[in-house]
């Protein structure tokens, strides 16, 4: 060998060797930066940091830290978006039953900004479907700026406790009002949540059953009152002819089946109100002889309502409950004339088509209007309820209905103020198979 080869090989080397140097120092840099990005990805996921000895270089490669940190990565994203769906789907039910309660609420700051509310608080106290988000709820809600003792927002504030008003009106409703606070970590009072439940129909028909018990004693009184006189001048008056004692017998006994009408009708409501209906036996009835019986009663008490009939000739037969039937006659009959006062012509009559029969019974009387029509069955409804209004319980037309609606029929009411009320009733000539 020359010394010019060895010279040339001594020189390659040496660059082999710087070359291996380099090589390692970027392998030493490179595994370095693995073990500080490994090192963060730990400490991030809260496990400790690699110390050299524990783990060497080729095994840290062999064991590959950052895959099993990546795959756990990985892992944590899916159950994040899972979780993610999950409560996507909970804020749906959510918002669902905050849209579907029956209350309207609202979720307000102590500043009185509205956060949220749901459809029935825009339906029934916004009015319409504006976003009032942010706005406050006393100018939404409120006409005036309320009084402590008007609003529970600021009875919550004051207490840091539930708060409730009830019968609080709002434009032309009644609300009953609870309110309640929802506090932060720190045990201020983050959001007020305040829940109107609708009262307005449960005032109304309190006040028709205070003003039916205070009719229905009146009611009861007046005729109890004539029996307990004339019993009394019967018996401890001075002697009465034979046709004296019949006409106050005659008296007795009216009055005594107008106090069993009453009480009747407050049996019927009464059990339609338990939910046990009325028993109903269908079978084949003369629907005008029924109607020829219900007015001679009527035109043997009233000499100022003559009843005049539009019946056909040949009969007309239904299928249905002989006293349901006849107690649907007595209350239109007994209305016609009651709210006749002035007098006038009555008429009742039966028109037969194919499959059932058409009942009218007309008056010349005070007439309905058509806000009267609309309340009409409703229990303990009268059209007047001042002092010099017609008398009654309110419950004749409750149970007329209850009975035609038994009978598969349908019943509609024309009526003029001043001009009088027509009821029409259709009633099948068959009931369904069902029945």
């Amino acid at each position: 060998m020359t010394n010019q080869e060895s010279s040339s090989d001594m020189t390659e080397l040496e660059r082999l060797r710087a070359e291996n140097q380099r090589l390692r120092a970027l392998n030493e840099q490179a595994f370095g930066y693995i073990r500080a990005k490994v090192n963060d990805l730990l400490d991030v996921v809260g496990t400790r940091t690699l110390r050299p000895e524990e783990l060497d270089d080729q095994s840290m490669v062999a064991l590959d830290p950052i895959g099993i940190v990546a795959t756990t990565f990985r892992h944590v994203l899916e159950n994040v978006r899972e979780t993610n769906r999950q409560l996507q789907v909970a804020h749906s039910e959510i918002q669902t039953i905050f849209d579907t309660v029956g209350s309207a609420v609202l979720v307000v700051d102590p500043q009185r900004r509205i956060v949220s509310f749901n459809r029935q608080a825009s339906r029934l106290l916004v009015g319409h479907s504006e976003d009032v988000t942010g706005q406050c709820c006393n100018q939404v809600l409120c006409e005036a700026d309320p009084t402590p003792e008007q609003c529970v927002f600021l009875q919550v504030m004051d207490t840091g406790r539930e708060a409730i008003i009830r019968g609080r009106q709002l434009r032309d409703r009644f609300f009953d009002v609870i309110a309640a606070p929802h506090f932060d970590e720190n045990g201020r009072i983050l959001h007020v949540v305040m829940a109107y439940h609708d009262v307005t129909e449960a005032r109304r028909v309190e006040k028709m059953k205070s003003e039916f018990v205070s009719t229905a004693a009146h009611e009861l009184r007046s005729p109890l009152a004539t029996i307990m006189g004339y019993a009394d001048l019967l018996l401890n008056g001075p002697e009465q002819s034979r046709e004296q004692t019949r006409d106050c017998l005659t008296l007795i006994l009216n009055r005594s089946e107008h106090l069993a009408h009453i009480v009747s009708d407050l049996l019927d409501i009464s059990r339609l109100e338990a939910g046990e209906g009325l028993k109903l036996t269908f079978e084949p009835c003369r629907l005008d002889l029924l109607c020829r019986e219900a007015a001679w009663g009527h035109q043997e008490a009233s000499d100022n309502h003559p009843i005049e009939f539009d019946l056909p000739d040949d009969g007309a037969v239904v299928e249905g409950d002989h006293y349901a039937l006849a107690q649907i006659l007595e209350n239109l009959l007994s209305n016609a004339i009651k709210y006749s006062p002035r007098g006038g012509t009555i008429r009742i009559g039966i028109r037969k088509e194919q499959s059932c029969c058409e009942l009218t019974v007309a008056d010349h009387g005070l007439g309905m209007t058509a806000e009267q029509i609309a309340h009409v069955f409703e229990k303990f409804y009268r059209a007047n309820t001042t002092n010099t209004g017609v008398p009654g319980t309110g419950l004749g037309m409750t149970i007329v209905k209850y009975l035609v609606d038994a009978h598969h029929g349908r019943i509609a009411i024309d009526s003029t103020p001043g001009a009088g009320t027509t009821v029409r009733i259709l009633l099948p000539v068959e009931q369904p198979v069902n029945t």
